[in-house]
């Protein structure tokens, strides 16, 4: 029996219990428990009735199955699979009093592990030391607890990969670089202080800490990505000094950089460094201090949060004739000079993103866009577009209802013709951008706002305009006024000879479901009516 047959078969007899998930991602799949190779363990709940925990099994392409297990194949099965688990997830509280002689299982049978999450409190601390202390190969940590911090810098040799969820002072960040000589990848999440939280266990004269801060000055030359998350509350220089070869810095956000963090930003030591990630510096002009800091650098890719105009005009000063990816990130609404800049000012950019956390995409009025159409755009190197912003015909608040100033606008009116225009060429624009390979649109796909418009128009208005993309592989249609109708898929079917994923609303069900199993079964769709979460993916701080 295969998972999803399993799915189908027993899922919904169990879709009452009401029990949350103890996943067991599985490498293969043998037989319904007979026997599970585990790559990847997530123990995510301590609720064990009768001391039977709840296991949801899940395979990578994302079927699922459910079973209640009693205690004894809890057992047997980590008994049996424990040693195959290389990845293991705590992540909830097990506050059960039966959860002990399940958890003791993990660390006695889990001891081939490279990895370990440990993100949220749990009664039974002592479970994490004992599998740190068995399993002295983990390459990559992620834990929010300084004690299981401290104990791994005494026991994880081998570590590459190391997620820190909470404060650490700059001495303590040091001191992880030295007893990591391996680590590739440093995440801080909370502040960089001023003050230290891990304890020196070992005492030595003043001297010889000197003569060790000099000598290690140098500690992690594997270190490639160092992340700092959060606010940096002290000068950080100490700790970039020992990062010569990192390719990928998330700089921390900072009232006023330090002049000396901005001596060893100037003094060479980051050659290698291309992508660079100022989500929390907000402040226009320390970002700007910190680009004339690093003009020598190839930088490549950047991502910046709530940018101004001014702001990225700073960034294609310095490094707008390198620069390949670039990605905007806005907690509002994303304004429209930034995009004017974008689309004209980076000549090698192969990858522009914007992304807003507001429930409503930017609105370009008519005078934004006549700006975006006559700006000349240089970015024909482009392959991956997503400007969550769409198009309208008037300044106030009535465009939804085709009325400026209250007043309706009848299809003759000048400012009609005007917009449509403005449209088709914008359109045009993008489909002049010939090695596009990801697309995201809101409105101007659909040509004009009125209910009834013919498909015909549509096509010749809006998506027609882009049968010049034939590289194209991903495609998302936002705004859902206007839904897409089968003459529009055969157009796209035979235009977009390479499209694998299209997302778009209002598919999932009906003749258009029908005609995409029939006619284009290799095209993966995904309903956005159906979708609620952000994608995370394309937000890369």
């Amino acid at each position: 029996m295969d998972l999803p047959e399993l799915t189908r078969t027993i899922a919904p007899h169990l879709s009452a219990c009401g029990l949350q998930a103890c996943a067991l991602v599985c490498k293969t799949w043998h037989a319904a428990f007979q026997p599970l190779v585990w790559s990847t363990l997530i123990v995510n709940h301590g609720y064990f009735p009768l001391g039977a925990p709840h296991c949801s099994v899940t395979r990578r392409d994302g079927c699922a199955a459910d079973a209640l297990c009693k205690h004894c194949v809890w057992e047997r099965s980590v008994a049996h699979n424990g040693h195959h688990v290389r990845h293991l997830k705590l992540e909830f509280p097990f506050n059960d009093p039966q959860c002990p002689e399940c958890l003791g299982l993990l660390h006695q049978h889990c001891t081939s592990l490279k990895g370990l999450e440990y993100l949220k409190p749990m009664s039974n601390d002592d479970l994490v030391d004992k599998l740190i202390a068995r399993n002295p190969r983990i390459k990559s940590l992620s834990t929010y607890k300084i004690a299981c911090l401290q104990q791994s810098m005494a026991v994880l040799s081998h570590l590459t990969k190391l997620d820190f969820r909470g404060e650490l002072g700059v001495q303590d960040v040091v001191s992880v670089l030295e007893a990591f000589p391996r680590l590739q990848e440093l995440s801080i999440s909370g502040d960089i202080v001023d003050f230290q939280r891990l304890v020196v266990s070992d005492i030595s004269t003043e001297e010889e800490d000197r003569s060790r801060w000099h000598s290690s000055l140098s500690s992690s030359p594997s270190l490639k990505r160092l992340s700092m998350l959060s606010s940096a509350r002290a000068d950080i220089s100490p700790i970039l000094e020992r990062c010569p070869n990192i390719e990928w810095l998330q700089f921390p956000g900072m009232q006023t950089v330090w002049d000396a963090t901005l001596n060893v930003l100037r003094s060479g030591l980051f050659s290698r460094l291309t992508t660079l990630s100022c989500a929390c510096l907000k402040d226009a002009d320390e970002f700007e201090r910190v680009l004339q800091a690093i003009p020598h650098l190839q930088l490549r890719n950047v991502s910046l949060c709530d940018p101004a105009a001014s702001t990225i005009q700073a960034l294609a000063k310095y490094h707008g004739q390198r620069l390949e990816r670039l990605n905007l990130f806005y907690l509002l609404s994303i304004p429209e000079n930034p995009l004017v800049v974008a689309l004209s000012q980076f000549p090698a950019l192969k990858s522009l993103i914007m992304e807003t956390l507001s429930l409503y995409c930017t609105r370009l009025k008519l005078p934004d866009l006549r700006e975006l159409i006559n700006q000349p755009w240089s970015c024909s190197q482009l392959e991956h577009l997503d400007i969550p912003v769409t198009l309208e015909r008037q300044q106030d608040a009535h465009i939804d209802a085709g009325e400026e100033n209250g007043t309706p606008l009848s299809q003759s009116d000048p400012a009609v013709a005007e917009w449509e225009q403005a449209q088709t060429l914008f359109m045009e624009r993008l489909g002049a951008l010939t090695r596009l390979r990801q697309i995201q649109l809101w409105g101007y796909w659909k040509g004009r706002y009125q209910p009834g418009c013919d498909v015909t128009w549509r096509l010749s208005a809006g998506l027609g305009k882009l049968q010049g993309l034939r590289h194209l592989e991903g495609l998302y249609l936002g705004y859902p006024q206007h839904k897409l109708e089968i003459t529009e898929l055969q157009w796209m079917k035979q235009h977009f000879v390479r499209l694998k994923k299209l997302e778009v609303c209002g598919i999932e069900d009906g003749p258009l479901h029908d005609w995409l199993h029939d006619h284009w079964p290799e095209l993966s769709v995904v309903d956005l009516n159906k979708v609620n979460d952000l994608d995370d993916d394309l937000i890369d701080y």
